[in-house]
């Protein structure tokens, strides 16, 4: 179903009343996007609802950013406050999938522009696939028809088309909000019902990127951030163990990029999911900004910088909303 935010950007696209609206000054503060995977996922095996765009779309909405927008990075939010109006965005990837070297770097220098790659340091080692990738590969690669129900699946799931999705959904949605050992024992408990097994360590080298492609990003004026090294739901975690999380992957930045992980974004990102010892460790580690994802623009005052809102590119979202994120946040981000 079309929500009523995207029809609502179509007509203004569509009907010229968008682009008259963009040119009547812009905004003062900025929207920062967030990005996951370029590529098709139709064609993907894995969790398909990651995926951001296609490299098509992407490439339009680049050109868009290039024509309508400064596009920004963090060392410039400090002058926030003395900027005028205007519109003004900031690219942003999560996680540090192999796409974002192969396909979303080119497609950037061919634009000139840079951004912002968050990376959970762990699976830079390209060892295992992310939860809800997994949970997807077993789904997609399982023989039976059925699962369940068993003690932490309580409903029976129907695996075969076309309810094969919404089995994935369902298994996400339970694991979303488990603490990360209860993620893996479910994972083992998924691995038996579908009888898929646990994925091979072999998938993990399609789907991530090595730490000679996060050099890569680093050389091509891009910047990388810190996402934590497992992943977890920082406020699920007690402060040592948050600060392990962060001053492990921030190690691991320093370690492979000879520079300071000055730039952070949550894992999940809404508003529960980071605390008061999150920021204290984040001020442990010297982090600058820490990017949450819930909407929502970035106005000079008050600015939390351990709050930086960003809003979801979502692939299949037609160019017109996006155009309208970007240059009406107050009503589209």
């Amino acid at each position: 179903m079309v929500s009523k935010s995207v029809l609502a950007s179509y007509v203004l696209g569509r009907s010229g009343l968008g682009t008259l609206l963009r040119h009547t000054g812009g905004h003062r503060g900025f929207v920062a996007l967030n990005y996951h995977r370029i590529g098709y996922p139709a064609e993907c095996e894995f969790d398909r609802g990651v995926f951001s765009a296609t490299p098509e779309a992407f490439e339009r909405q680049l050109e868009f950013l290039k024509k309508e927008c400064d596009v920004i990075l963090p060392a410039d939010i400090k002058d926030l406050p003395r900027w005028g109006r205007g519109n003004y965005a900031m690219i942003t990837f999560d996680d540090g999938y192999r796409d974002n070297h192969d396909i979303a770097l080119p497609l950037l220098r061919a634009a000139n522009l840079k951004a912002v790659f968050f990376i959970a340091t762990g699976f830079m080692d390209r060892t295992r696939l992310s939860w809800w990738d997994e949970i997807a590969w077993m789904v997609r690669t399982s023989a039976r028809q059925f699962i369940g129900p068993t003690a932490m699946l309580p409903a029976c799931l129907t695996l075969g088309e076309p309810d094969r999705q919404q089995a994935i959904d369902s298994l996400l949605a339970i694991c979303r909000h488990r603490t990360p050992d209860l993620v893996d024992r479910f994972l083992d408990v998924m691995a038996e019902a579908t009888g898929s097994g646990r994925a091979p360590a072999s998938l993990a080298q399609e789907v991530w990127m090595n730490w000679d492609m996060v050099r890569n990003l680093h050389e091509a004026g891009m910047v990388v951030g810190g996402h934590t090294v497992h992943h977890p739901i920082l406020s699920f975690l007690t402060r040592p163990e948050q600060a392990r999380e962060i001053t492990g992957c921030a190690r691991a930045v320093e370690q492979h990029l000879k520079v300071p992980m000055r730039v952070f974004s949550y894992p999940r990102g809404k508003p529960d999911a980071f605390n008061c010892d999150t920021r204290a460790c984040l001020a442990d580690a010297n982090v600058e900004y820490a990017f949450s994802y819930y909407g929502g623009m970035n106005l000079p005052a008050p600015f939390d910088r351990y709050d930086v809102r960003r809003v979801s590119v979502d692939a299949g979202a037609p160019l017109e909303h996006f155009e309208a994120m970007v240059t009406l946040p107050r009503i589209f981000a």
